[in-house]
């Protein structure tokens, strides 16, 4: 740079001052500017303008260059251009404008401001700038197909977590409609079963007419924010209300949550209607015991809610339940793991049974 500017003050209103001020002025703009087009844009000016200068500079169209005793310039504005290329442009293009910066260092001695250079000194310039071109190409080149290896993977993975979340989701969804179907033909079935008299008849045709209606509106994605604990019982009471059941909420109010998630909460009232209705079928005149326990640990957030169903049935062996039957796989286990919860059931022949169901998580917001 010093000999191009002791240069410059021979023929100072060419223009050459001009355009050798424009490219600092575009590399800065290149380092400035944000990443995409206006850099593109930046980098791809500096590099024209650094070509097309030190074509004129030696034909002595701009500067002093034409000026016989002057000293050529350094093959190291080349690789400055090759630098500049591959920002602007992807490595074709870069290889190309190497090789014609090169051509052009290896032609000097032809120049007017080259005629006293020697040909094996402008030979050894083009190979060092041929040499840098690759140098300065292959690792960005590399950086950038590393790059747009990870972007592909991560979109990838993002396409593939969608697929496996809306996997997921179907499966849910089905495993919803495994239960609501099987509770609610079950419950229709007990109704029917019992019907002796007219009355009886009425009422559980009127139980097959809502549990039509309960899976005909499962379709509607419309829920609740929350469920507040109060509700979380009427409900409960309410889905259980044709069971001789006994309900109790234990536990000190003023450590319950304020609310619960809608899923888990939907998820607890459907577990604890199937679990009823298992011991109406089987226990001891079909009674059975439901205590409710909700807690919330100030310091965290974190809030549990426990539903404990016991019976003074028989008791069976749960190794022993066939795979194709749904009560206590689909509708009470498989539901509370649905919203990461759990369903504990212990009970043994002879023994009473006892059906557990715990979650812990976030309180509703």
């Amino acid at each position: 740079m010093p000999d191009v500017f002791a240069q410059l003050r021979f023929n100072a209103g060419d223009g050459g001052l001009v355009l050798l001020l424009g490219i600092p002025a575009a590399i800065v703009c290149t380092a400035m500017a944000r990443p995409g087009r206006w850099r593109h844009r930046a980098a791809g000016t500096a590099a024209a303008l650094l070509l097309v200068s030190f074509v004129l500079w030696h034909l002595g169209m701009i500067g002093g260059g034409g000026r016989v005793a002057s000293r050529p310039w350094s093959w190291g504005f080349a690789g400055i251009g090759n630098a500049l290329a591959c920002v602007a442009t992807d490595a074709w293009i870069s290889a190309v404008y190497g090789a014609i910066f090169s051509s052009f260092i290896f032609l000097v001695p032809l120049t007017a401001a080259g005629n006293a250079r020697a040909w094996y000194e402008s030979g050894q310039d083009a190979l060092l700038s041929a040499a840098m071109t690759v140098v300065i190409i292959s690792p960005i080149t590399a950086l950038r197909k590393a790059a747009r290896a990870s972007d592909e993977a991560a979109d990838r993975a993002v396409l593939e977590a969608g697929a496996a979340a809306r996997a997921e989701a179907l499966r849910a969804e089905r495993t919803r409609l495994d239960g609501l179907t099987h509770d609610a033909i079950m419950a229709t079935l007990t109704a029917a079963s019992r019907a002796e008299s007219a009355d009886l008849m009425a009422a559980a045709a009127a139980a097959a007419q809502s549990s039509l209606r309960q899976l005909e509106s499962l379709h509607s994605r419309e829920e609740v924010d929350s469920m507040g604990p109060d509700e979380l019982v009427n409900q409960i009471m309410a889905a259980t209300a044709g069971y001789p059941t006994t309900i109790s909420l234990v536990g000190p109010s003023d450590r319950a949550p304020a609310s619960l998630p809608p899923a888990p909460s939907r998820a607890l009232i459907q577990a604890t209607t199937e679990a009823v209705r298992n011991s109406s079928l089987h226990s001891r005149n079909g009674q059975s015991e439901v205590t409710i326990t909700l807690s919330r640990d100030s310091s965290t957030g974190m809030c549990q809610a426990l539903i404990d169903i016991s019976d003074q049935g028989p008791g069976f062996d749960i190794s022993s339940i066939p795979e194709q039957r749904l009560g206590i796989r689909v509708s009470i286990m498989k539901r509370m793991r649905d919203v990461a919860g759990q369903a504990t059931i212990t009970s043994k022949p002879g023994t009473e049974t006892r059906v557990q169901l715990m979650w812990k998580g976030p309180e509703a917001a």
